[in-house]
This record gives structure tokens, C-alpha cells and sequence, in this order.
């Protein structure tokens, strides 16, 4: 049972985690007096003010907001992963989302910002100079072996919904299988004369953001399986990835995705499978995708940001979700 001191202890950390919200290391705040420091205050009753009154944790008006940094500056994570060395990127994410009953209460929205800092070693005039920014996810849609993935170009949207029309762990409960994604809502920021990019929530003119560049999957036990780990064989599977290729052969080209007509693409199963039209996936399995936004050039000090939704839908059948996804891709966008 849930006692009153469990109540007051719940509420004594939240109280903390407010004042220590880590402002001093990048996470978002709203500023009421304009100062550029958080200075959070709280009532008599022990309630904290909040912004315009106070300032307050927080971004984007998000009615729930996470916020979290990490770098691969140790040798021995970063070459856990695929073999290479740490670069000295920090990597601060900020994730919010809003408390409604419309399309906007189904996404979640992350923002990425990486910082080139560099390593002790790093000269001062370094530059990685084919940035590519990869959303990769391992999307178990209910049970895990029997999803299909797709993408939507006109929309930067990558996808998975299940490839019959019922899946195991939906069923129990008495659901039908949903579909879920992600999208590129605002990629890497690149100059373009006459254009309007967004950076921090806020226009720039004489930019653009770039879109997804590339889509692809992998599966364990298909053709194409996941990149290596622990060897320096697997940065080079992932560049071949980042770059619209398959994995293997990994050095010195990779070869193209081929559509079902032999044509080389950079976007993996683009077709509506609500409509059965175009290439749209086959030999379901367990799915690994990838959104990839890209090149850009990163030199030390500078910041690259962007902007990725989470999305969800749920309609009465495993194709009708796709169509309930998609709309609520495009209701977002239009916000």
C-alpha cells in the first residue's frame, strides 16, 4: 500500500529534481526574468512557481520533458559498439511531449543537438567533413518475428506494422496490431539561399534542413544482417549504411539496394502497402531500421541539430494503422 510517506517522499524528489535541473550543462529552461540562469522558486506550500512567474524546467510548452547528455570519450564503450574510437562528440537530447486527445498526443518528439568538442589530441582546425545522422531503431511491434517495415519519402517517415492481420501480443489484448515510426522532422541545418531552416524552434533564414537521405533495414538470419560489434568491420558496415548502402560488401564500395526491378535506390521498401503499390516489404521477421539525414560538415565547437518524431497509430486493421500513422505524421507537420 501507498502511505503518506510515500507520497511526501515522491514529492520531496520531485522538489529536488526540480532545483537540480541541469541547466549548467545544457538541459532547457524557461528564463522569466531573462537572465540566462535558473532560479527556481516555489510557493509556501511547498508547490514549485512556474514560468512566467519563476522560472521552470521545461521546452517547447512539452507537458512532460526528459532531458539526458552523454560522449564517447570512453575507448572502451565507444569500441564495445563497432571498433571505432571515440571522436568527441557530446550528444544532448531533449524529449518532450504533449497531454492531448489529438494526433499530438500520439508522438513523442526528440531533439538531438551534437557537439563537436573533440579529444585532447583533436587540432583545432578539425572538421568531420560527411556528417551523417542515422535514427536506428530495433521497433518490436508487439511480437517481434513477424514485422514488416516501409518508408514514406514524401513524408521523411520510416515505419514498421505487422505482417499479418494479427499479432500475438496485440491479440491478448484484444487490439489489433498498431503501426509506429519515426520522422525526420527537422534535419541537419545547411546553408541554401532563399530558404527558411529551423534551429532551436526558431526560423533561419538562408537555410534549410535537410530530409531523410536514405532508409534501410536489416534482420538477424536474412540477407542482410546486423553490422558487426567489437571490430572495426562494423564502422565500416555502418558507413556503408549511412551512406544509402548495404553493409556488406563493407571495403572499399558498397553495393546499392536493389528494387525488385533491378533499379540501385537508397530507400528500402518506399512503397504503400496500404495499397499494395510499389516495392512494399516481404519475408517477415525481426526489423532493425534506419532514417538517415545527410551530409553535412561538423567542425570543433559547432553544433548539429535534429529534430525526430515517434509516432504511433492504431486503426482497425494492421493496414488502416499505416493510414492512421501517416495522418498523424502529416497532422504534426502542419503544427
Amino acid at each position: 500500500a501507498v502511505g503518506t510517506a510515500d507520497i511526501q517522499q515522491l514529492r520531496d524528489w520531485y522538489r529536488q529534481d526540480w532545483i537540480d535541473w541541469p541547466t549548467y550543462k545544457g538541459a532547457p529552461f524557461y528564463d522569466a526574468n531573462g537572465d540566462g540562469v535558473y532560479t527556481p522558486e516555489f510557493n509556501s506550500d511547498g508547490s514549485p512557481k512556474l514560468y512566467p512567474e519563476a522560472d521552470e524546467p521545461g521546452y517547447a510548452n512539452g507537458d512532460q520533458v526528459v532531458w539526458m547528455v552523454c560522449n564517447d570519450l570512453s575507448e572502451a564503450t565507444s569500441s564495445e559498439l563497432a571498433g571505432a574510437p571515440p571522436s568527441g562528440i557530446e550528444l544532448q537530447t531533449t524529449l518532450w511531449a504533449y497531454k492531448r486527445s489529438d494526433a499530438m498526443g500520439n508522438i513523442i518528439f526528440k531533439q538531438f543537438r551534437m557537439i563537436y568538442k573533440g579529444r585532447t589530441e583533436t587540432p583545432a582546425n578539425a572538421t568531420i567533413d560527411s556528417l551523417h545522422v542515422c535514427q536506428w531503431s530495433d521497433p518490436d511491434l508487439g511480437a517481434s518475428g513477424d514485422d514488416f517495415c516501409g518508408c514514406d519519402t514524401t513524408l521523411s517517415l520510416g515505419y514498421v506494422y505487422n505482417s499479418s492481420s494479427s499479432d500475438a501480443d496485440f491479440a491478448g489484448n484484444g487490439l489489433p496490431p498498431a503501426a509506429s515510426g519515426y520522422d525526420f522532422f527537422a534535419g541537419p541545418l545547411v546553408p541554401n539561399e532563399g530558404s527558411v531552416g529551423i534551429f532551436g524552434l526558431k526560423q533561419r533564414d538562408g537555410f534549410k534542413n535537410l530530409g531523410m537521405s536514405s532508409f534501410a533495414f536489416f534482420a538477424a538470419g536474412q540477407t542482410d544482417e546486423d553490422p558487426d560489434q567489437r571490430s572495426y568491420n562494423g564502422t565500416q558496415q555502418w558507413w556503408n549504411l549511412l551512406r544509402g548502402f548495404r553493409p556488406r560488401p563493407q571495403y572499399p564500395a558498397g553495393e546499392r539496394w536493389v528494387t525488385p526491378e533491378g533499379v540501385p535506390t537508397m530507400f528500402r521498401v518506399p512503397g504503400d502497402p496500404v495499397t499494395g503499390t510499389g516495392w512494399i516489404d516481404a519475408n517477415t521477421g525481426d526489423r532493425r531500421i534506419l532514417l538517415v539525414s545527410g551530409p553535412t560538415t561538423l567542425s570543433l565547437n559547432d553544433t548539429v541539430e535534429v529534430v525526430v518524431a515517434v509516432l504511433a497509430g492504431m486503426g482497425a486493421d494492421r493496414l488502416s494503422s499505416v493510414s492512421v500513422l501517416k495522418f498523424y505524421d502529416r497532422f504534426a507537420q502542419n503544427a
